[in-house]
């Protein structure tokens, strides 16, 4: 992918690219939040990110909220999603406003909802329930991201507008969002839970798809590969669209493949767009969240006590390691490949290596890089 600096200087000279204000489609509504947020970082590596949440602070706030009313919050929430999607939980700021103040956003309130109400059957671990809630809508928000992209690798052939034409045009019939980009949204959501995630987790995540309004429960019927390229391919026609055919571009010809014009692929580069977590969880009366990206671990230093351990196991075990050290400086694998094992400080993070055996890891902040502190099979290592 280019990097959007990149990309927004070279449609900055396109008359109308970029729209004035602050986002008209923005939801929720939550005042104060450009204070109260906090930007993950993603290292600058392509992959699939591993989510880390820091649960160490497992304290209620001093003041706590009864129940009854998280209840009440939470089920003005499900009313909100049943009319406005999942972007009643958290919203995408496309980089075609004029500001710099664009990306992701996501209240820690909707983790907190979507682990209560969405995920509570997935999962025993309130830790891994909250990293499906982010993952969800990461996801979901990452696509709205990809089409941003595509919209303005256009622009920069044809020349015009683009985005900004098509959102004049929505905001002209009362802000109505795009049912079918909401449909690829949760498509490509769901798609990325049946590739990476478990069964339960899954199915937590299409009955949430289904209560949602029109467009994003329609969803699953673009899920398969074929039906998937199709709907990227209608969805981009939306944004191409009036300009593109003054300009005598011919993208309706069945021999362009517009759906590569999305940078999805394997996986999109999370760290090309910022992420940011507003913190809103005093709301709840629940402890505050810390989110880490972690991609990629290209440096690890083993401990005198890991080598002693190593050289006792046999040689493929040996030789799979060294392996999984090269493929962790590229990517990191789903989960439960890798895995969050013990909360720390610091924490420590499970690798799978062959026939049940597992390296522990631990990253050390400050130095920038990680340990590799135990390694043996899965019983020894503590995972039962």
């Amino acid at each position: 992918m280019r990097n959007i600096p990149q990309i927004r200087a070279e449609i900055s000279n396109i008359p109308g690219v970029f729209r004035s204000g602050g986002d008209p489609f923005q939801k929720p509504d939550i005042r104060g939040y450009q204070k109260s947020r906090i930007t993950v970082s993603g290292e600058n590596t392509n992959g699939s990110p591993t989510i880390d949440l820091d649960m160490a602070n497992r304290e209620l706030v001093n003041d706590p909220v009864p129940e009854e009313r998280r209840n009440e919050i939470f089920d003005s929430i499900s009313s909100r999603v049943s009319t406005d999607g999942i972007e009643a939980l958290a919203w995408y700021s496309s980089f075609h406003f004029d500001s710099s103040d664009w990306g992701i956003f996501i209240p820690v309130s909707s983790l907190y909802y979507l682990e209560e109400r969405v995920f509570r059957s997935a999962s025993r671990s309130q830790e891994r329930r909250l990293q499906m809630a982010f993952e969800l809508i990461l996801e979901h928000e990452l696509f709205h991201f990809a089409t941003d992209y595509a919209c303005a690798q256009w622009e920069i052939i044809v020349r015009s507008p683009l985005w900004s034409f098509l959102t004049h045009q929505r905001l002209q019939k009362d802000g109505r969002y795009l049912v079918q980009e909401e449909k690829m949204a949760n498509a490509y959501m769901l798609r990325r839970f049946k590739q990476h995630g478990t069964a339960a987790g899954y199915r937590c995540a299409s009955s949430f798809s289904r209560s949602q309004p029109l467009g994003y429960r329609e969803a699953e019927e673009a899920i398969s590969d074929d039906a998937f390229e199709h709907g990227l391919t209608e969805l981009l026609k939306y944004y191409l669209g009036v300009l593109t055919i003054r300009k005598g571009v011919r993208f309706l010809s069945g021999a362009l493949d517009l759906s590569q014009s999305f940078p999805l692929g394997d996986h999109l580069d999370v760290s090309a767009c910022p992420i940011h977590l507003i913190a809103d969880h005093n709301q709840l009366g629940m402890p505050p969240l810390a989110v880490r990206l972690i991609q990629s671990i290209p440096r690890i230093e083993e401990t005198k006590a890991f080598k002693k351990s190593l050289k006792t196991m046999q040689p493929d075990i040996q030789k799979q390691w060294v392996k999984k050290k090269q493929q962790l400086a590229e990517h990191i694998p789903p989960h439960p490949k890798f895995e969050k094992f013990g909360k720390g400080p610091p924490p420590v993070f499970s690798i799978r290596l062959p026939r049940g055996h597992r390296a522990h890891l631990s990253p050390v902040d400050k130095e920038g890089y990680w340990q590799a502190i135990e390694i043996g099979s899965h019983a020894k290592m503590g995972h039962g």
